[in-house]
């Protein structure tokens, strides 16, 4: 993908960054919210839309060894994002199971969207 504004938004990082695995945030899990994480999420190849499919797990929720995700980027729609879970690896999760807030520091995560690489 030679743009990544092709698949998502609100990146984690800006353009070119390498090596970046996400920013750690609280996975914010609440009675009746699906927090499960999906390896699968988009329909079709022009990624503009999507429906959560291939649980990792049957429980409800995700980050239960540390109570975090990494934060990568939202997907174009704003109904999922991507994270790396400790336990899962790479997948899809509900905006509303995501505190967004840098666990480093408790404050919100900074995203980023192209163009946004220094020329």
């Amino acid at each position: 993908m030679w743009q990544r504004t092709n698949i998502g938004t609100k990146f984690s990082k800006p353009a070119g960054t390498k090596g970046h695995s996400g920013v750690p945030t609280k996975v914010a899990t609440g009675q009746g919210k699906d927090c499960r994480l999906y390896y699968n999420y988009f329909s079709g190849t022009n990624f503009t839309r999507g429906a959560f499919r291939d649980p990792a797990h049957p429980s409800d929720q995700i980050g239960k060894r540390s109570g975090q995700v990494n934060y990568r980027f939202q997907a174009l729609d704003g109904k999922a994002l991507v994270v790396l879970d400790g336990d899962y690896g790479w997948g899809f999760i509900r905006p509303e199971c995501v505190t967004m807030l840098d666990t480093t520091n408790n404050q919100p995560i900074p995203t980023f969207n192209d163009p946004d690489r220094k020329k």
